[in-house]
């Protein structure tokens, strides 16, 4: 059996034009979640680091996804020690959870 590593990690990138792209043309940063901190928190963390502004200004997650549903499968993996990982989109972000150091 693998280690379990029960530190969820957010990813988050953009096509769009910034002076922060990488060589592969996007914006890219990575956030891991805090200890009491739903994934769904440390997604808005990240949104907010990407967009260059205070969480309280970053449009509800909510509106977009189903935040309880997303705390409820990452939780459910943590505590039965299971890989996950999910991607999605919100505005012109990609949005990618997992549960492991691999991204």
């Amino acid at each position: 059996m693998k280690p379990y590593n029960s530190g969820e990690r957010v990813k988050i990138t953009t096509d769009q034009n910034d002076e922060r792209q990488t060589d592969g043309g996007c914006i890219e940063i990575q956030t891991k979640r805090k200890e009491s901190e739903p994934v769904s928190g440390t997604i808005i963390r990240g949104l907010a680091a990407v967009e260059n502004v205070s969480i309280s200004e970053v449009n509800p997650l909510y509106e977009q996804i189903d935040t309880d549903a997303l705390d409820r499968l990452f939780s459910h993996a943590k505590h039965f020690h299971t890989d996950v990982a999910v991607e999605f989109s919100i505005d012109e972000y990609t949005v990618t959870v997992t549960c492991d150091d691999t991204v």
